[in-house]
């Protein structure tokens, strides 16, 4: 793809983004790398994939490679950044149930497991009990414990179905 026509399409993935970049880029549930945002912002305002490798300290093709896949993320991960923005608008305490799951704030190790389960919160804990969960492929004891620790710090430990009570804080504090 010539830089031109990478600059046209980067500048259209972009605009739904413009008007709240600066807080999505430094959020927890932006998807990019600091250096696909380096190399976002600066391609953006230059259009010169010569200058993104100068700032990025590498080859143009790595710099144009960064830039190809900015924009891939940028273009395929729309819904992500637009249920951000739903759920900003109003009160986030009441609607972690409705984050996607891409967003959370956990490994990216649990952050893929939980993927192959459900696109949110809501839909894992209505779909899934304790040991479905547990016994997807990939998920050991310590992914398992960091989900439980992000359910309770979100107040949403007794929603996860299958769990007994007497449980939860041994499995809450293994880890601590």
């Amino acid at each position: 793809m010539k830089t031109v026509e990478l600059h046209t399409r980067m500048c259209i993935a972009f605009q739904p983004y413009r008007k709240d970049w600066e807080d999505w880029k430094l959020s927890d549930y932006c998807f990019l790398q600091y250096r696909e945002i380096v190399a976002t912002e600066l391609f953006l305002r230059t259009g010169s994939i010569k200058e993104v490798a100068c700032s990025l300290r590498r080859s143009e093709s790595t710099a144009k490679q960064r830039v190809q896949h900015s924009l891939i993320r940028l273009e395929s991960s729309l819904s992500v950044f637009e249920k951000w923005k739903q759920i900003r608008k109003s009160d986030f305490e009441n609607n972690y149930l409705l984050f996607p799951v891409k967003g959370l704030p956990v490994s990216v190790g649990l952050r893929n497991r939980l993927c192959s389960l459900g696109e949110t919160l809501e839909e894992i804990l209505n779909k899934h009990d304790y040991n479905s969960i547990r016994l997807t492929r990939g998920v050991g004891h310590v992914k398992m414990n960091e989900f439980l620790q992000l359910l309770d710090s979100y107040g949403l430990l007794n929603s996860l179905r299958g769990l007994e009570f007497e449980y939860k804080d041994h499995l809450l504090h293994i880890n601590a």
